[in-house]
C-alpha cells in the first residue's frame, strides 16, 4: 500500500473520529442537524403538572357540636348550627380542598340551609376536621331535615355524606301592634266607626294559621267617669279587609266577625277571614308571615254620655283584649 493511500485513510479515520465526539457529547437532534446544515438549535420548555393523588376522599363521620332539633328560635331571631365533619384522603390531608367544605341542610318543599365556607380546624395524617355553622330561618319547616356534608379533593374527587338527620319541631308564635286602639268622632248613636290603628299580626313560628285560628276575647269599654255606661263588646267588630267600611259588614257579608260579650271577662270569637301563613314577616308587604286587622265600632248607644270609654275601668266584664292563636 502506497503512502499517499495510507495518509488518506488517517485523515478519513481523524474526521470520523471527531464526528462521532461531536454527535455523542451533544446528544441532540437539533444540535447535530445544526451541525449538518448550519441552522440554529431550538429549545421548548414542557411543564406537566400532575394534581391530587387517584384516591377518592371520604367523610367517615358527621355530628353536632351544638345541639340540633327541636324548637327553632322564634322570630326574629335566627337559630345558628354547628356541625363538624372528619373527612379522610388516602393521599393525606393536604390532598383536601378546604374550599370545597360544605354543609346543607334539606327538607322537601323547604329552602336549602347551607354554608360554603366551613373551615378546617384540625388536620392530621390522612384525616381532617371541619366545622360549620348553618342558621335556619323561624319559618323553616317542621319535621326530618337532612344534614349533606361535601368536601372534594385537589383532585376533584367529590366525597358526600348524608346519612345523618335531625327534627324540627313545630312552633306556634306571633307578635302584634299596636298595643291601644282608639275611635274617634264617636257621639250617643254613631255607627261604623272604624278604629284609627291597624292591628298587625306578625308569625314568629314556623306553624301556617289557618282561617279560624285566629280568635279575640274582647270585653266591654267602660265610662272613666261614669262606669255604670259602657260600650259592649259585641258593638264592634273586625275583620282582615277595610275599604268601603268591610270591617263593619257582619251580615249577610262575611268580611268581618261581630265580637262576642257572653260572661264577665269575655269569650272568645274567631275571626273566621283571617289567616298567616310561615314566613319572612320582616318583609313587611303584608302578604309573606302577616295578618292585618281592622276593628269597627259598629253602634255607640244613644244613652251614653261624653266621656272617655276604655278597658283601664275596673269592674265585671272589663280587662284588656285578647288575642290568641289555637
Amino acid at each position: 500500500m502506497s503512502n499517499k493511500i495510507l495518509i488518506r485513510m488517517f485523515i478519513v479515520l481523524i474526521l470520523l473520529s471527531i464526528f462521532i465526539i461531536s454527535f455523542v457529547n451533544a446528544w441532540n437532534w437539533n444540535e447535530f442537524k445544526a451541525k449538518i446544515t448550519g441552522e440554529a438549535s431550538k429549545w421548548v420548555d414542557i411543564n406537566i403538572s400532575v394534581a391530587g393523588g387517584g384516591n377518592s376522599p371520604t367523610i367517615i363521620k358527621v355530628f353536632n357540636n351544638s345541639q340540633i332539633g327541636g324548637a327553632l328560635n322564634e322570630g326574629s331571631v335566627n337559630t345558628t348550627f354547628i356541625v363538624n365533619f372528619t373527612a379522610s384522603d388516602a393521599d393525606g390531608n393536604t390532598n383536601l380542598d378546604s374550599t370545597k367544605a360544605t354543609i346543607n341542610f334539606t327538607k322537601t318543599g323547604e329552602a336549602t340551609r347551607y354554608n360554603q365556607t366551613c373551615k378546617q380546624y384540625e388536620a392530621n395524617g390522612n384525616f381532617a376536621n371541619y366545622t360549620c355553622e348553618v342558621q335556619m330561618w323561624w319559618w323553616d319547616g317542621d319535621g326530618a331535615w337532612t344534614i349533606n356534608a361535601t368536601i372534594m379533593d385537589l383532585g376533584s374527587n367529590k366525597a358526600t355524606n348524608d346519612t345523618q338527620t335531625f327534627s324540627v319541631a313545630l312552633t306556634t308564635g306571633f307578635v302584634l301592634g299596636p298595643g291601644n286602639l282608639t275611635f274617634t268622632g264617636v257621639s250617643g248613636g254613631s255607627t261604623n266607626i272604624t278604629s284609627n290603628e291597624v292591628v298587625i299580626l306578625n308569625n314568629t313560628g314556623n306553624k301556617d294559621i289557618a282561617q279560624t285560628a285566629i280568635s279575640i276575647n274582647a270585653t266591654k269599654l267602660a265610662g272613666e267617669t261614669t262606669a255604670s255606661q259602657a260600650l259592649y263588646s259585641g258593638n264592634f267588630s273586625v275583620g282582615n279587609t277595610t275599604g268601603s267600611s268591610k270591617e263593619c259588614q257582619i251580615t249577610p257579608s262575611t268580611f268581618a266577625t261581630q265580637l262576642n260579650y257572653t260572661v264577665p271577662g269575655g269569650s272568645f270569637v274567631n275571626v273566621t277571614t283571617a289567616v298567616m301563613n310561615a314566613s319572612n314577616y320582616s318583609i313587611n308587604n303584608f302578604r309573606e308571615g302577616q295578618e292585618q286587622l281592622y276593628f269597627c265600632l259598629l253602634l255607640a248607644g244613644g244613652e251614653l254620655s261624653q266621656q272617655s270609654y276604655s278597658t283601664r275601668t275596673n269592674g265585671a266584664g272589663t280587662g284588656t283584649w285578647t288575642v290568641q292563636i289555637v
